[in-house]
């Protein structure tokens, strides 16, 4: 399903201006969601520690520390730029999925483009009383495509902020559920009330352009090709 954002027409000529779209696709029946939701637990601090090294390192020069989402620096969400999730044999099947969602929803918008789609992806997980501040991924306009993909998630939304009067576009979490956007758009969770894990799959899209000239070259190899 597409969700189409864009501003009231302008009264003057200092108005907002905005055009943007949201794609949520059921991808249920291709994920193995209870094989990944192990397969994230299981993993959970071995990644964790096994990047310790390189976020320590990457924070002395940057203020990274967990991408403004409040969940912390020990949180497996801090790690997301220092590790591949599809770099792993249980998740390398993802970049199928997310491609051909990629391809339909261009298709959907009739936006042609034969472009290298290169992807950084990785695994959040909330515990009880946790949840992700409003935050954005996008740096500067080589940005293109976020997303994610709920795994385990139970009574919790996404929001989406609407830029300049912030109105916001909520979306419940459905195990199973893809969603892509636009990488500048703001969004935040709900605070998790259960003892049961959130867990999702996080990821970035750029294309070509943006992959050489745009990702420091000492993080370059952290991104795949689909």
């Amino acid at each position: 399903m597409i969700h189409a954002f864009e501003n009231n027409a302008p009264r003057n000529p200092f108005n907002q201006k905005f055009k943007y779209s949201i794609f949520e696709k059921n991808c249920k029946t291709e994920l193995q969601l209870s094989t990944l939701a192990s397969f994230i637990l299981k993993n959970e601090k071995k990644i964790i520690e096994r990047t310790k090294k390189e976020f320590y390192e990457y924070n002395k020069k940057t203020r990274w520390t967990d991408g403004n989402t409040g969940l912390g620096a020990e949180s497996l969400t801090s790690r997301s730029p220092f590790y591949n999730l599809v770099e792993f044999k249980e998740a390398k099947y993802l970049k199928e999925i997310i491609q051909d969602t990629h391809e339909e929803f261009l298709e959907k918008l009739n936006i042609q483009s034969n472009d290298k789609l290169y992807i950084q992806c990785w695994a959040n997980v909330m515990r009880k009383g946790d949840k992700i501040n409003k935050h954005f991924h996008a740096g500067n306009n080589y940005d293109y495509l976020s997303g994610h993909i709920c795994v385990a998630t139970q009574d919790t939304h996404t929001h989406y902020l609407q830029p300049y009067y912030k109105k916001v576009f909520s979306s419940k979490n459905v195990p199973g559920q893809l969603t892509l956007f636009p990488s500048w758009v703001e969004h935040y969770t709900d605070e998790v009330k259960t003892d049961e894990e959130r867990i999702t799959i996080a990821f970035d899209l750029r294309g070509e352009e943006s992959y050489q000239k745009d990702i420091f070259p000492h993080m370059k190899h952290h991104w795949k090709e689909i």
